[in-house]
């Protein structure tokens, strides 16, 4: 597991590949230990939204990589993710109205 960039809690990218149907899949997910904070900083109840991102794949029949375009979607939001995020914390004039996390 790795450090997140924030120091807060650590995580590591875990793939799945398995049969769907009649062809096979790839889920790449983000599993990790950051729930979002009560306004105390104290880790809540509730999942960082991180835990719900999925990256799924089905590449086609006889493919030896995953598709280039593929991954920069993956990365791009990703980045939107974290970007909306920032830009919500910005707006808000009080410190309770931010979205934070903690280690869980």
């Amino acid at each position: 597991m790795t450090v997140f960039p924030d120091g807060i809690g650590r995580g590591e990218v875990v793939a799945r590949v398995f049969r769907y149907r009649d062809t096979v899949r790839v889920d790449i997910e983000l599993e990790h230990n950051r729930m979002l904070a009560k306004p105390d900083g104290s880790a809540s109840e509730r999942r960082c939204y991180l835990n719900d991102y999925i990256a799924t794949v089905t590449p086609e029949i006889g493919a030896t990589e995953l598709p280039g375009d593929w991954a920069m979607s993956v990365l791009r939001g990703v980045k939107n993710a974290v970007e909306a995020v920032q830009r919500h914390n910005k707006a808000q004039a009080s410190p309770w109205g931010q979205v934070g996390v903690a280690v869980g």
